[in-house]
């Protein structure tokens, strides 16, 4: 909401949006951590190869 207000002072905003907002956001970075954790564990597989 703190962002909204950048933009504009008299917004107000439903409260199902910031459920779909909040479960947008945890999908994304539940995503990105699982990517990174699989990008950690292939960069240690190829260090062991050499």
């Amino acid at each position: 909401m703190e962002t909204a207000k950048d933009f504009k002072t008299d917004l107000r905003f439903r409260g199902n949006a910031f459920a779909a907002l909040q479960e947008a956001a945890e999908a994304y970075l539940v995503g990105l951590f699982k990517d990174t954790i699989l990008s950690a564990i292939h960069a240690k597989k190829k260090k062991k190869r050499l």
